[in-house]
């Protein structure tokens, strides 16, 4: 349970820090050190904490660009451009988050020992 708990709070903790201007690129960190350090005592269980918050925040966007592309399915060509357009932006923006919460994550793991 302290797994999927720190993960929920890693990601609550992320969300909100992506509004914040100029934190925002260190959110995912400060949301997997949070997350970890709050619920787990080793850093195994830390990068177990990062990898289930980063499956938790993969979800909710596959659902919204799935919903997004649905919504230019009568335009061939621009479905095209904002589908290509926003799986690329969408990899980007998940392999950073992924990356630096799980190194985020390890650390607060090792820290909570």
């Amino acid at each position: 349970m302290g797994l999927i708990k720190g993960a929920v709070i890693g990601l609550i903790v992320t969300f909100v820090l992506y509004l914040v201007p100029f934190v925002n690129m260190l959110s995912p960190f400060i949301g997997g050190f949070a997350g970890a350090y709050s619920e787990v005592r080793s850093a195994w269980d830390g990068l177990l904490v990062g990898i289930l918050m980063f499956i938790l925040m993969v979800i909710p966007g596959f659902i919204l660009a799935g919903f997004v592309g649905s919504l230019f399915h009568n335009i061939p060509g621009l479905m095209a451009i904002v589908t290509g357009l926003g799986a690329g932006m969408f990899f980007l923006i998940m392999l950073h988050t992924g990356i630096i919460g799980i190194i985020g994550a390890v650390l607060g793991g090792l820290l909570a020992d």
